[in-house]
């Protein structure tokens, strides 16, 4: 699954995971929402930035 796929997985998850009463909210549902959150970051990270120049700006 690629990071754009994951990122509106976890947005659904977790709009889902509020939207329940605090006293129905699953413990291992957050801790599974946590572990795809750090999991997302980790591959942003990873990722190389696309160029930061505009067009005709060379970088110096």
């Amino acid at each position: 699954m690629n990071t754009d796929k994951k990122i509106l997985e976890y947005l659904d998850r977790a709009e889902r995971y509020i939207c329940n009463p605090w006293e129905q909210r699953d413990p291992d549902e957050f801790k599974a929402l946590m572990a795809l959150k750090a999991e997302i970051y980790s591959e942003i990270q990873q990722k190389p930035s696309g160029p930061v120049h505009g067009l005709g700006i060379s970088a110096q």
